[in-house]
């Protein structure tokens, strides 16, 4: 490479990896593993997301929905509502 060349380049070169934030380990993934489950605070919502895991809920205006896949996914939104209404009003107290 000619001395005018070499001026074109930085001193040191940026990896591929650098540029995009790439980790060494892991690739594009984040570098520490995700959460099994939310922090205390938040187990209210962890225990309707069990519950709808558990039943194999089915998203309510689905075509093709059995009337008690319906009324599950219906009592199971009403669930969902009480869950953010009572930490709503819990932590406006707070």
């Amino acid at each position: 490479m000619t001395e005018a060349q070499e001026s074109h380049y930085p001193a040191k070169m940026a990896t591929i990896a650098d540029v995009f934030d790439i980790d060494q380990r892991t690739g594009f993934m984040p570098p520490d593993p995700p959460l099994d489950r939310l922090p205390q605070l938040w187990e209210a919502w962890e225990i309707v997301l069990d519950a709808a895991v558990e039943s194999k809920l089915q998203v309510g205006d689905k075509l093709g929905l059995t009337k008690e896949e319906k009324t599950i996914s219906k009592k199971w939104r009403e669930r969902v509502r009480a869950v953010r209404t009572t930490l709503m009003i819990t932590t406006s107290l707070s």
